[in-house]
């Protein structure tokens, strides 16, 4: 059962090997486990994690997400734009955030990575 006053944000900024992204992502699983609310921010160049190819070991993580119950995944709208990205050409299904929103996301967190 989560924890209702346990809401955590993770923000992920840059683009990683595979070996520094499941460190980050055995936090975020561990945090989920542990009955915290957690979501995902992706900005600047951590989008491209999610437009990576379909296939392989980092396609197979971040789509395992859901099943960890980390079903909150969030993107900058602006960054996406930057790197000429659209929702679509994301691995994950995501909420794309103006940076207003991304001000009340924060504010909605206890605490953020």
């Amino acid at each position: 059962m989560k924890t209702s006053n346990g809401n955590l944000l993770f923000i992920v900024k840059h683009f990683k090997g595979l070996a520094q992204i499941r460190e980050s992502f055995d936090i975020v699983l561990a945090a989920s486990s542990l009955g915290f609310n957690v979501s995902l921010l992706f900005i600047d160049d951590g989008v491209f994690q999610l437009a990576c190819p379909k296939e392989g070991d980092l396609s197979a993580l971040l789509t395992a997400l859901p099943f960890y119950d980390v079903q909150k995944i969030y993107v900058a709208k602006e960054s996406l734009e930057e790197r000429r990205l659209k929702p679509q050409d994301l691995i994950l299904s995501v909420t794309c955030l103006l940076p207003n929103e991304m001000t009340k996301l924060f504010l909605d967190h206890n605490l953020v990575f």
